[in-house]
């Protein structure tokens, strides 16, 4: 019997690569003395060969079947898969030395699992293969006749199937659901699959929750045995669910769209019974024994994290006709009774959960994660029915000033920091902030009704010193995302006034024009005189906490200021000019909706851009010190300020890079933990020292990145929303041309800051400049850049591209390090500027600390591409 059914295994592995290739008809025919789809049918029943007969099978179905041959085995699979299951449970039981097998059924699903996952693949395919049969058969379609009854008992089976506790089973099916419901046809008819959506999500939603692997491997999953065979690791099961979740995505917002009450009940029901039974942390599992508090891989957490996707999913895929309150009243010739019934169905399950939702109170932080996750996308429903609203966004509000709440016998340890937040608690802050934003985003004309409140409470919070910097911005730009919904203008200019206040008053402060008065001022600012004075005051607490807050305060000025104006820009060009008042064209002005074409305006008054723009009204009360800033931050780089700070063990790293750039030159993925992780960058500029240690040198090149970035960033704002060509600012534009086009400052710019000026200013002057500004504005703007590019370029890559005649060219091209700085200094500090920037641009402008050489060629290399790329 062996012999014999391993000649038929050999014979079968044959039959499946011939299937593929074969003529159809020589499988299909039955008038020609063999059958070889019944073969296949009949095989099914040996365990030993079950699943190379579905393979075969597999094979047919996948070719383009005639609907005979198709339908033949639709009618005849289910019941050969029953007398499989039959003969496989008869062997079991009859095998008396199989113990385990006869006496537990978690062991027959184990070793029936190859046969189940090719069994499930197969099946989708004979229906995927071959949807256009099904559209063009009345019968089927229609729900009558024996052509429909089979059908029936075919997709009977494909559902039974679903309920598997392998995820592997279930997901063989994704796709065949998502095709049939792609399929208009199939989709509309009430009786094809419609009967089968409830059991089609209710299985997908619970594979989408996540299997702690931990429990697998301890054997303490009821399923163990079958979740190992079924993946190989953890990793595998990670991978597995990623692809299923993406693929579920779409399918769970097609079951929404056509089967609202269904997906409106499920979801609601679901949700509703995971915050009764999981709400306040039950089972209470996989507990942090230092806090007390739920982690993770909690049960409860896993609930509710594999949950919200579902959730979001399922509210993208509801009809808005369904949504609202007073939609159409039929809908693809539904009656007026059934839409309306419909439509008061949904709501009300919706309503019912956003109220469960809203009012949900978890303590532990990872259940309020999970609660701003769901807050977040009640957003979709809130546009409709913005009853709750106002709750939700309270909540996600107080969770901005959330604190730690230590628990258990290591409290007193915290009590010694009581001011340090744990990773937890700031992810919950972050995210709650970025929750505010998205609503602001979607509906920010519901919010208008509690703007005075929302004011309030914001300037509450922002004027707490417990709030983290991070939130700020996200405050500001939930503020700024709710006025551009205000529609007069006047009140909405002084809406966001109001918001930036505190930053406005900052760059007007003694403070602000101190450090922004000369290079000198600048470097007192940051603490780099005082380190030429006394090498201590760098890893001095006190000082090093007093310079951070006050340069955080500074840069969160500009930062704030550059948030809230993108903002505004965004919305004003959503408006139907596109941002850009019409004044002459009387025809363009009645026009409603958004076009692609728009005339030269040429200069416009800013009094008249605020219309549609309520931030440009602010770029006169903070272009002063803006442009003294830029002029700080260009000047310091100028060859007699490089001769004095470079020469200084400590000075010098005013002028290196950060630990970000050498990470980022490496080409990695991010998936090792990135600069502080294993293997990360972290310390390897400032040797020893990272930007998270007491210590001002490893801050400064992160600091001088961030404020550069920023004031370029705005540049371009000012240049996108048309400030610079306004004639408001004619009389300050000399001074700007002074600024940004002075060659000695051009010059002075190492790569890294060039290549930021061209992306981040001179494109954006470029694209919205006024043609009739061309010779007023971008000559004396350009001109100097692509100058000062030519002559850059040229000395660049000169000792690159005679590296090969000339070998101690190439070591020239290598950046500054500790070991090399003095003798820069020294030629800095020389009368010959020629020489010297003929030496800067070899290098790019780098001072790479005391990194090591292969990292520091890597990032050469990286910077001197970036340029030319960019110009």
């Amino acid at each position: 019997q062996d012999v014999a059914s391993s000649l038929i295994a050999q014979s079968l592995i044959t039959m499946e690569k011939f299937c593929h290739y074969m003529p159809i008809e020589w499988v299909t025919t039955t008038d020609k003395g063999y059958d070889f789809l019944s073969v296949f049918l009949h095989l099914m029943r040996e365990p030993s060969l079950s699943v190379l007969s579905i393979c075969c099978l597999e094979a047919v179905a996948i070719r383009k079947l005639e609907f005979g041959p198709w339908f033949r085995l639709i009618s005849t699979l289910p019941q050969a898969i029953t007398e499989a299951n039959t003969a496989v449970t008869t062997s079991a039981a009859a095998n008396p030395s199989n113990v385990a097998a006869s006496s537990s059924s978690q062991a027959l699903l184990l070793a029936q699992l190859p046969f189940h996952k090719e069994l499930s693949k197969m099946l989708s395919l004979v229906l995927s293969a071959h949807i256009a049969h099904l559209t063009t058969d009345k019968d089927i379609l229609q729900g009558q006749g024996e052509k429909f009854r089979s059908f029936s008992s075919f997709m009977r089976l494909m559902t039974d199937m679903l309920s598997h506790p392998s995820g592997r089973v279930c997901g063989e099916q994704t796709n065949l659901w998502l095709a049939l419901l792609r399929d208009p046809q199939i989709a509309s008819t009430s009786t094809t699959i419609t009967p089968y959506l409830r059991e089609v999500l209710a299985a997908f939603m619970t594979h989408v929750i996540r299997v702690r692997w931990s429990d697998v491997e301890d054997n303490l999953h009821p399923f163990s045995n079958l979740l190992e065979s079924s993946w190989d690791d953890k990793d595998a099961y990670e991978l597995w669910l990623i692809e299923l979740r993406s693929k579920t995505s779409f399918l769970f917002k097609s079951i929404a769209y056509h089967e609202p009450v269904l997906a409106a009940s499920t979801i609601n029901t679901k949700i509703q019974e995971l915050i009764a039974t999981r709400g306040s942390g039950e089972p209470r599992d996989h507990i942090d024994p230092n806090t007390n508090r739920l982690t993770e891989v909690s049960e409860a957490h896993l609930q509710f994290e594999g949950i919200q996707p579902v959730f979001d999913n399922i509210l993208q895929g509801l009809p808005d006709w369904a949504l609202m309150e007073n939609g159409p009243s039929t809908v693809f010739g539904r009656s007026v009774e059934k839409t309306t019934e419909i439509r008061n169905t949904v709501r009300a399950h919706l309503s019912q959960l956003a109220t469960a939702v809203v009012s949900w109170s978890p303590a532990d932080v990872w259940l309020r994660l999970r609660r701003v996750a769901l807050l977040q996308t009640l957003r979709h429903y809130w546009k409709h029915d913005p009853s709750t609203l106002a709750a939700g966004i309270d909540a996600l509000l107080v969770y901005l000033g959330a604190n730690d709440e230590w628990h258990g016998s290591n409290e007193h340890i915290y009590a010694q920091h009581q001011g340090k937040l744990s990773e937890e608690v700031i992810g919950l802050r972050n995210k709650s902030g970025c929750a505010l934003i998205s609503v602001s985003k979607q509906i920010p004309t519901f919010l208008l009704p509690w703007l005075s409140q929302l004011s309030d409470r914001a300037r509450t919070l922002l004027s707490s010193d417990n709030i983290l910097n991070s939130n700020r911005m996200h405050l500001y730009e939930f503020l700024s995302c709710v006025a551009t919904a205000i529609s007069d203008s006047k009140l909405r200019a002084k809406f966001i006034a109001d918001v930036l206040s505190d930053a406005l008053n900052v760059l007007d402060s003694p403070m602000a024009r101190e450090a922004t008065s000369s290079v000198e001022g600048f470097m007192n600012f940051l603490g780099v005189t005082e380190a030429g004075n006394d090498r201590n005051s760098v890893t001095n607490c006190e000082h090093v906490n007093r310079t951070t807050q006050n340069f955080a305060r500074f840069f969160s000025a500009f930062n704030q200021l550059l948030s809230v104006g993108r903002r505004c820009y965004e919305a004003a060009r959503m408006r139907p000019n596109g941002g850009i008042p019409l004044l002459h064209d009387q025809q363009l002005l009645q026009f409603t909706g958004h076009i692609q074409h728009f005339p030269d305006e040429g200069p416009v008054a800013i009094d008249i851009l605020a219309n549609d723009d309520p931030f440009v009204s602010l770029w006169p009360k903070f272009f002063p010190v803006f442009l003294r800033t830029l002029d700080v931050l260009f000047r310091m780089w100028h060859p007699q300020y490089q001769a004095k700070y470079l020469s200084n063990d400590l000075q010098r790293f005013i002028y290196s890079i950060s630990d970000d750039e050498v990470y980022l030159s490496r080409k990695q993925d991010n998936t090792d933990g990135g600069v502080f992780g294993e293997g990360g960058t972290a310390g390897s500029v400032v040797s020893g020292w990272s930007r998270k240690d007491k210590n001002l040198l490893p801050r400064w090149s992160g600091w001088l990145n961030e404020l550069r970035n920023a004031c370029f960033q705005l540049l371009g704002l000012l240049a996108a929303q048309r400030v610079l060509f306004a004639p408001d600012m004619s009389s300050s534009f000399p001074e700007i041309v002074r600024t940004l086009a002075d060659p000695a400052h051009l010059r002075a710019m190492g790569h890294r800051q060039i290549t930021q000026y061209i992306k981040q200013f001179a494109e954006f002057l470029l694209l919205n400049c006024p043609s009739s500004l061309y010779t007023s504005h971008l000559a004396p703007l350009l001109g100097p850049l692509f100058e000062n590019m030519q002559y850059r370029l040229q000395l660049t890559w000169a000792p690159i591209l005679n590296a090969d005649n000339n070998q101690s060219l190439r070591e020239i091209t290598m950046p500054l390090n500790t070991l090399t700085c003095t003798a820069a200094a020294t030629l800095a500090s020389r009368r010959d500027k020629d020489r010297w920037f003929a030496s800067f641009y070899s290098f790019g402008g780098l001072f790479v600390g005391d990194l090591d050489s292969v990292a520091a060629e890597a990032v050469a290399e990286k910077t001197r591409v970036d340029l030319t790329r960019a110009f």
